[in-house]
């Protein structure tokens, strides 16, 4: 059974491995990664900026490095997004 995780938690452990967190000010998000709660279970991962693709990998490779269990989605309207659990 998939175990309870914290979005903070997974922002706080990819800051840590120097990957940038997307900010929202001026109307507009920041280039970087940005996490959701999407349940106890589970954390929605998106990149805002370029690259999207390339982030994505380095994310993914971070999180398998830290214990994680990544998977690719897309939202309904095309947004892609990583759904990041505990195995």
């Amino acid at each position: 059974m998939a175990r309870r995780i914290r979005h903070q938690d997974i922002a706080e452990q990819l800051a840590e491995a120097d990957h940038e967190e997307s900010e929202f000010g001026g109307g507009d998000w920041d280039h970087g990664f940005a996490c959701d709660q999407h349940g106890p279970r589970i954390v929605h991962l998106v990149h805002y900026g370029p690259g999207e693709t390339e982030h994505f990998a380095a994310y993914t490779t971070t999180l398998h490095r830290l214990g994680y269990a990544v998977t690719p989605e897309q939202e309904r309207g095309g947004r892609r997004r990583l759904a990041v659990t505990l195995p």
